[in-house]
């Protein structure tokens, strides 16, 4: 059985853009990112050939550190001309703006729509649900027939048609999970809180179910009723005489009048432009606003919006807007004498599907290039000098230096140099010793290893780190020592660049090792191909310790206690590229 949303009851039907496509670009990093949503003017807006082909795409890149780039297909309404239209209504006109009516709220001057919809629906159903999954587990057929009959008594649930409706033998997609009590919600769930009820309703009535004047018959008393009266008098407005026939043609806002001497049913309608909504959430979830932008011409479909913040989450629609010509007949109402009058008016289609997209920039920074060493004669030492990696974005804000006796042993971060000048500085997914932590004012690169002597030899490698908290790979890796008999330092290549923070042996040349004949990392590794879905399983032997002197403490890292996050490196080996995926477990146990 499918169930589908209910239709939309309307008196006209603008067709709603389709195929609605957001994207967003991150050129450059600027320290206030996250909190300026001024924009740039010269690129905000309509994206039209005639004016975007003078822009160079490098001046763009060079100049506009952010934006969301919208587009959607072309929406014609009618048959595109409109005889004796004159000069075009611009959306973005003073005389024009806040005349357009929406094609979801157009009624007649007596009715008005009336919209419901049940969100408690998904929570009634999940929890008679999970009542049923935890009847369904009694061994004791005679204590659930009890059960069954004080709930029929009460007459608060009744199981047995919920059983039999709910079961899964009878409705696909319901599983129910007894012995940790936890219901998987089927998609009917979802569904079934987002179905809407549309209706036409008779203003006087509605005023006065509200009002009171029919609660008795209509609507149930409540606490509530002078709120409801109240809401009721402020948004649904009087007719102009209640003792006149009601009308059925929809009442229109007029934008322009011309009187003519013959009644006409035709009606003429064109697309004029397209009404662009968006919805701001921070990073914290916090409904930051909505914003309105008008867009003139039938064919301008691509649009840049530059005036978001780094981090945020946007939700765009398009709504199309269509010119309606048509001769109406005056009764002498609304400024018009009496006579008949060729009109025109502005109707706005319901909403497209909603695109969302983040402003999260994920490409990390590459690892630091044309790393140098240097002994200090002076004071002792090992100095390290290294270049900023290129790349376009400029948010490079840290970086690492990591040493090692050995490539049998893992690396330490010894130094962070940290220079980010973010007005808000995110939050770091790794965590560095805050005495080794050093704070500069402007990018540094370079370091002194003062435990390093002349009889010191390590393995160092450096990473970058950007203002978003992405991380490079190691540089190139070198095993620095000291020949005393010449009184300068050797360096010897360990390893290439790209090396995951994960894996630092991924490109160690196996001649190195006489136990190892392929790379470490690959030697045990599981190798798929043309597969788009991992399964992870968490089964682990033990969440709690205790020790023979009695300390306990957590083996287990979960969002409970320390917020902990684990990660699972993935290695595409033909085209030498990583990505790593953090997982959070949850502890939904009862301790």
């Amino acid at each position: 059985m499918a169930i589908l949303d209910s239709r939309y009851i309307g008196m006209i039907d603008i067709p709603e853009p389709q195929d609605l496509r957001s994207r967003f670009v991150y050129n450059f990093f600027v320290p206030d990112e996250r909190t300026n949503r001024s924009g740039a003017a010269r690129f905000q807006g309509v994206k039209k050939e005639s004016t975007q082909r003078l822009i160079d795409t490098r001046v763009a890149q060079a100049h506009l550190p952010r934006y969301i780039e919208i587009n959607f297909d072309e929406a014609r309404s009618g048959d595109g001309n409109i005889e004796d239209l004159g000069n075009q209504p611009i959306l973005t006109d003073p005389a024009v703006k806040g005349k357009t009516d929406n094609e979801d709220t157009l009624t007649t001057e007596r009715d008005a729509i009336y919209r419901y919809t049940d969100r408690s629906v998904r929570a009634r159903l999940t929890g008679k649900a999970r009542l049923l999954s935890k009847l369904m587990t009694l061994e004791n057929e005679d204590v659930l027939d009890q059960i069954l009959e004080i709930s029929k008594e009460n007459e608060k649930i009744d199981v047995a048609q919920l059983q039999e409706v709910l079961s899964p033998e009878s409705t696909p997609g319901v599983e129910y999970v007894n012995d940790v009590g936890k219901l998987n919600e089927p998609d009917v769930y979802v569904l079934a809180s987002s179905l809407t009820l549309d209706m036409f309703l008779d203003r006087r009535l509605l005023r006065a179910s509200l009002g009171g004047d029919y609660t008795k018959e209509s609507l149930l008393k409540t606490v509530n009723t002078k709120k409801a009266k109240d809401d009721a008098l402020k948004f649904l407005p009087t007719c102009s005489t209640d003792g006149q026939n009601d009308s059925f043609e929809p009442t229109f806002t007029l934008i322009k009048t011309e009187p003519v001497q013959w009644p006409s049913e035709k009606v003429n309608t064109m697309t004029i432009g397209y009404i662009l909504e968006r919805i701001e959430v921070n990073e914290a979830g916090e409904l930051v606003g909505t914003s309105r932008f008008l867009i003139d011409g039938a064919s301008s479909t691509s649009f840049i919006d530059t005036k978001i913040a780094y981090g945020s989450t946007y939700t765009y629609s398009v709504r199309t807007v269509s010119l309606i010509q048509r001769v109406i007949d005056s009764d002498g109402n609304d400024d018009l004498p009496p006579g008949f009058y060729n009109s025109w008016s502005l109707v706005s289609s319901r909403p497209s599907k909603m695109s969302i997209v983040e402003a999260i920039e994920r490409v990390p920074p590459l690892e630091p290039d044309g790393v140098f060493y240097r002994y200090n004669y002076d004071g002792g030492g090992l100095v390290l000098r290294w270049q900023i990696p290129v790349g376009k974005q400029r948010d490079v804000k840290y970086f690492q230096i990591f040493r090692r006796k050995s490539i049998y042993d893992p690396f330490t971060c010894v130094a962070q140099i940290d220079f980010d000048d973010s007005t808000m500085v995110s939050t770091k997914r790794e965590q560095v010793d805050p005495s080794n932590n050093f704070k500069f004012d402007s990018p540094t690169t370079s370091f002194i290893d003062s435990d390093f002597n002349r009889e010191s030899s390590y393995i160092y490698a450096i990473a970058a780190i950007d203002a978003h908290g992405l991380t490079s790979g190691y540089s190139a890796q070198s095993l620095v020592s000291f020949d005393r008999i010449k009184n300068v330092i050797n360096l010897k290549n360990i390893s290439k660049p790209g090396a995951p923070k994960q894996y630092p042996n991924f490109f160690i040349d196996p001649d190195l090792d006489d136990n190892i004949f392929v790379d470490s990392l690959t030697q045990d590794a599981i190798f798929v191909s043309k597969k788009n879905k991992i399964k992870v399983y968490f089964d682990p032997d033990a969440a709690t310790f205790s020790s023979v002197d009695g300390r306990t403490g957590e083996i287990i890292s979960t969002k409970n206690n320390n917020a902990a996050v684990y990660k699972l490196h993935l290695i595409n080996i033909d085209r030498q590229k990583s990505t790593t995926l953090e997982i959070a477990v949850d502890n939904l146990g009862s301790s």
